[in-house]
């Protein structure tokens, strides 16, 4: 993750659309600390508000396991977690 990123920091408004939400959403979430990952700032309250990858990386797998689980139960097989 902090490949594709090139960071251990990934700015808001660009992984909001992994949550749902447009940049200015997720920034509005944020303010209330209703994203499903951490959110901080840096800085002033005009610094851009950032996601630590790894709390990223733990909310995407989170999202993958889900899917999985479900795509098991309907397709009734088995799948070995990786």
């Amino acid at each position: 993750m902090a490949c594709e990123y090139g960071s251990t920091t990934v700015p808001l408004a660009r992984c909001a659309e992994l949550f749902g939400y447009s940049p200015d959403e997720a920034a509005k979430r944020a303010v209330r600390a209703a994203l499903p990952v951490p959110a901080f700032r840096c800085g002033s309250q005009k610094s851009p508000w950032l996601v630590n990858v790894e709390d990223l990386a733990d909310y995407i797998e989170s999202q993958r396991r889900q899917a999985l689980q479900e795509w098991q139960r309907v397709n009734g097989a088995t799948h070995r977690l990786s």
